[in-house]
């Protein structure tokens, strides 16, 4: 078995990327968590859709997953509040690809990291610093919300390019 057993992506959408991990990745299980549900923000976000957008997006996820069985598991949850059903060290790696906003990125570093095992790996998407001007898409602010967390616990962040570049750290 994979060395890497249990993981879990936060911020799902259309399980699209969920669903690409899911058929190149010989774990155990896969947590996909995601609001589903739009969220009232001053960020800038066109993924913070109405709600029934949402709920489109959470049938497509359950589609795609589905042929997994218990290989995936689908949580409906905000992210911070998502992270207290895990105990410290459960996760092998986490995937970071929530709300993109500082205060949010930060949020989800303090509250994922620890849910990862010593030697695990955290990873997080859209590793940039952009204005909703600068893309069209969302204020982001991964990057320097990344750097920081990561100066101020002693990690040393990588960076796996590709369009949207992913960081990664060992806990």
């Amino acid at each position: 078995m994979s060395r890497f057993c249990r993981a879990a992506e936060i911020g799902v959408q259309k399980a699209e990327y969920s669903t690409e991990l899911l058929s190149k990745w010989n774990g155990k299980k896969l947590y996909l968590i995601d609001s589903w549900r739009h969220i009232a923000s001053t960020s800038r976000d066109v993924s913070n859709i109405d709600h029934n957008g949402h709920l489109q997006n959470l049938a497509q996820a359950f589609m795609r997953v589905y042929p997994y069985g218990t290989k995936a598991c689908l949580i409906r949850e905000l992210s911070v509040e998502a992270a207290d059903l895990f105990s410290d060290g459960f996760f092998d790696f986490v995937y970071i690809d929530a709300a993109h906003d500082y205060p949010s990125v930060q949020s989800d570093l303090e509250a994922w990291v620890p849910k990862v095992k010593k030697d695990g790996y955290v990873f997080g998407h859209d590793y940039l610093d952009l204005t909703y001007e600068q893309n069209g898409c969302a204020d982001l602010e991964v990057k320097r919300a990344a750097e920081d967390y990561a100066r101020m616990h002693g990690y040393s962040i990588s960076v796996i390019e590709d369009p949207f570049p992913t960081f990664y750290f060992l806990r």
